[in-house]
């Protein structure tokens, strides 16, 4: 072959080995959407049935983000965001049906309401979105996992789309079959709401969660009334810690013991610092109360112990408002110093700490608890003088 054939080949063959390389290799180029404050990656995912999609992964965003319907010709399925990436910058965000995964909206600071597509597979994290206000979840979701929406302070609604919805929010977005009912969640994460301190209701009844996790609703501040699924099965450490305006828990009663004796259906401090919180009732199957499990009630005012309970853990009722409470174990349980509130000499103006005790159990009482009971400040009656 001569050299002027070969020199004459050699673009052919340049041009066909570079349509080649981007054919078969996963990266395609970086790319700004059509926006120089953007800068992305794009990738192509094959998916088990060989249906080709479009990652892209973002290591600078604008505030105005506009996810495209497709790439190259093929969905965008994947959204990525790098570490690095100036979250907080991103004020609203367009993403189509056709995404199935975003990894995080962790930090996003300045972002008010997003539209989260129907047929994504999970949650992604909303971490300190401070200004995120509402959320609507799809309806196929059944997770909401741990920290997802933790320091998210000015969130005041969490919605479900119902089955078929397309819409979002209301920040200025279209209208949608929208319910107040997270029917069909099945696990919530520990510290999923964590410091959501405008978070005014939410409800649980329609799921079907069996735990709630520890510090699920720390620091929920507005929360004042919720009830609890009747799958309900244990709830841990500190899950409504200083929700001071949480005044009713319904279905707390149906919290029983488990098979299991090492899973503990309650946790410590449950309810402490709930300021607002003025009854609760307990399964009467239970055979402890946690340690600081009502410490800082102070609107608690009368309290019953079922029959079964064995210990009454330390500070277990300190710093509570409790003037009376109802012990029903023929058998006294076992008590710390700090379990009941601190007693006082009775003052003009106040009523004398009352325990109502079995008649048959008084003595029994006052001997099993004489080494952490001033008893001349207890007012002794039995149940149902």
């Amino acid at each position: 072959m001569k050299i002027s054939e070969i020199k004459s080949i050699r673009p052919v063959f340049f041009v066909t080995l570079i349509i080649f390389f981007f054919a078969s290799c996963n990266c395609y180029m970086k790319t700004d959407l059509g926006d120089e404050s953007i800068d992305v990656s794009i990738t192509r995912k094959k998916d088990a049935a060989e249906n080709t999609g479009i990652i892209l992964s973002f290591n600078k965003v604008s505030s105005v983000l506009d996810i495209p319907t497709e790439l190259q010709g093929m969905p965008v399925v994947k959204v990525l965001f790098a570490d690095a990436t100036n979250m907080s910058s991103l004020e609203s965000i367009v993403i189509p049906d056709s995404v199935t995964e975003i990894d995080t909206f962790e930090k996003a600071s300045s972002l008010k309401a997003v539209n989260l597509p129907d047929n994504l597979a999970y949650i992604p994290s909303f971490k300190e979105c401070s200004n995120l206000s509402e959320i609507a979840i799809p309806a196929g979701i059944i997770e909401i996992p741990e920290s997802c929406f933790e320091g998210c302070k000015k969130l005041t609604k969490i919605y479900k789309k119902s089955s078929g919805s397309s819409g979002s929010t209301s920040e200025g977005n279209q209208e949608t079959n929208l319910t107040d009912s997270l029917e069909g969640i099945k696990i919530i994460g520990k510290r999923a709401f964590y410091n959501c301190s405008a978070l005014s209701s939410i409800v649980l009844e329609t799921t079907e969660i069996t735990a709630l996790e520890e510090l699920t609703f720390y620091g929920c501040t507005s929360l004042s009334i919720i009830k609890l699924p009747s799958t309900i099965e244990t709830i841990g450490a500190e899950v409504f810690n200083n929700c001071s305006a949480l005044t009713t828990v319904e279905n707390f009663n149906l919290i029983a013991p488990l098979e299991d004796d090492k899973i503990k259906p309650l946790g410590d401090k449950i309810f402490y610092s709930c300021k607002g919180l003025n009854s609760i009732t307990l399964n009467p199957q239970l055979k402890e109360i946690p340690k600081n499990m009502f410490n800082g009630c102070t609107s608690l005012k009368s309290f019953t112990i079922p029959e079964k309970i064995e210990k009454i853990g330390g500070s277990a009722f300190a710093g509570s408002a409790l003037n009376e409470l109802f012990c029903y174990p023929v058998e006294p349980p076992a008590i710390e110093a700090s379990s009941l509130p601190e007693l006082k000499p009775k003052a003009e103006s106040e009523e004398l700490f009352t325990l109502y005790l079995p008649a048959e159990s008084i003595q029994a009482y006052k001997d099993a608890w004489a080494k952490n009971i001033d008893w001349s400040l207890v007012g002794v009656k039995a149940i149902g003088e």
